[in-house]
C-alpha cells in the first residue's frame, strides 16, 4: 500500500507475475516444486506481507489472484491453507524466538538453496513493493537470510537486483 493508502500500482502487477517467475526464471533450469515447498513458498510470502503490520484486504485479494497461478495439490484447499498461513504467520509475529522458529522451519521445507533463494526473493519484493522498507521488515529479510542459510554474497546479489527493479539503491 501507498504512503497515501491508496493500493500502490506496481503490486496489482508484482503479484500476479511472481509465481509464474518463480517457476520461469531459470529457463535452462525451472524450479520443479513438491506441494510442501509450495506450501512454504506461500508461508514466506505471506509472513513477508504481514511484517509491517496486519494484512490489508486488497494485499488478500492480491495473494489470492497470485495464489491461483500456482499449482496446487494440498490436502487443504488453497483458500483454507492461506486463512491457516495467516493463522500462523500472526502466532509466530508474538515473538522474535517465536518468528526464527518458523522461518527456520518453513526452510527446512524448502529444502534446496535454488528455491531458498526465490523464495528469498520474492519475499525481498513484497516487502519492497511500496518503497517504504520499515524496520520491521529488515528484520524480518535479515531473519530470512539467516534461517534460510543464504550466503552473505548471494543475500547481497539478490537484494541489489530487487532494489534496482525497484529503483531503490
Amino acid at each position: 500500500m501507498a504512503r497515501d493508502g491508496a493500493p500502490h500500482p506496481t503490486r496489482s502487477l508484482m503479484f500476479g507475475r511472481m509465481f509464474s517467475k518463480l517457476l520461469k526464471k531459470d529457463q535452462e533450469a525451472p524450479l520443479s516444486l513438491e506441494q510442501p515447498q509450495r506450501e512454504a513458498i506461500i508461508d514466506t510470502l505471506v509472513f513477508a506481507m504481514m511484517a509491517d503490520g496486519e494484512m490489508t484486504s486488497e494485499e488478500r485479494d492480491e495473494l489470492d489472484g497470485a495464489f491461483d497461478r500456482l499449482e496446487w495439490s494440498g490436502e487443504f484447499d488453497r483458500e483454507a491453507f492461506l486463512d491457516e498461513s495467516i493463522a500462523r504467520a500472526n502466532q509466530a509475529k508474538k515473538s522474535m524466538d517465536q518468528a526464527r522458529q518458523y522461518i527456520a522451519e518453513i526452510g527446512g521445507r524448502l529444502q534446496t538453496d535454488p528455491i531458498r533463494d526465490r523464495a528469498y526473493e520474492m519475499a525481498a519484493r513484497i516487502v519492497c513493493a511500496d518503497r517504504d522498507v520499515a524496520e520491521a521488515e529488515r528484520g524480518l529479510m535479515s531473519m530470512f537470510i539467516r534461517e534460510f542459510q543464504i550466503p552473505e554474497a548471494r543475500a547481497v546479489e539478490i537484494s541489489a537486483s530487487v532494489h534496482k527493479d525497484f529503483e531503490l539503491l
